[in-house]
């Protein structure tokens, strides 16, 4: 499961023992990393009082902080490359899609077996029903806890997928006047 890392800052004398660790080439090339490996080949190197991802390392040299929540991935898919311009940021989803993009997944049909909205089995709701729901909230003609009652779901459910933030695949389906509020009406 995916961890978030803290924002760090690399010193010069970091910098020079850091690089002295890996084994430079062509832009091309992957640049190796000499020292500590994971048991998944990930190079490891010590900033401050915290063993840090070699990867991760050479991206903040390079580039500056890594902003919260975001992974430095691979494009040559090689565990001990620190060459920078072979690392992106990219979310964790992103790296599951990569891995499932490039062929890497146990699990082949990973997103495509994804079930959504009224392919749930268990699912209360249609898309006809959620875009219902909100164009008739969006009128104002109705409450939360009214939409709630008429179709059998929770007001907690309702208020999600009215906001979006369920059945995010319905297009459409999110009234715009909620991508501006910051409170939401009850």
């Amino acid at each position: 499961m995916f961890k978030p890392h803290a924002p760090f800052t690399v010193t010069a004398d970091e910098i020079k023992r850091f690089w002295a660790l890996v084994s430079v080439g062509t832009s091309n090339d992957c640049w190796e990393w000499s020292g500590f490996l994971t048991k998944k080949g990930y190079g490891m190197f010590g900033v401050g009082d915290r063993t840090r991802r070699a990867n991760r390392v050479a991206w903040t040299i390079q580039n500056g902080p890594i902003p919260q929540g975001l992974l430095v991935c691979h494009h040559c898919d090689n565990p001990p490359c620190c060459n920078p311009s072979h690392l992106f940021l990219g979310t964790h989803m992103d790296n599951m899609r990569d891995m499932v993009e490039k062929g890497r997944s146990p699990i082949p049909s990973f997103f495509e077996n994804f079930v959504r909205g009224e392919k749930q089995h268990s699912a209360k709701l249609t898309d006809s029903k959620v875009l219902n729901m909100c164009q008739r909230y969006k009128n104002g003609d109705i409450t939360f806890e009214s939409l709630a009652t008429e179709y059998g779901i929770s007001k907690f459910a309702c208020r999600l997928a009215i906001q979006g933030r369920t059945w995010k695949h319905v297009p459409d389906a999110v009234p715009k006047f909620f991508l501006r509020r910051t409170r939401l009406p009850r």
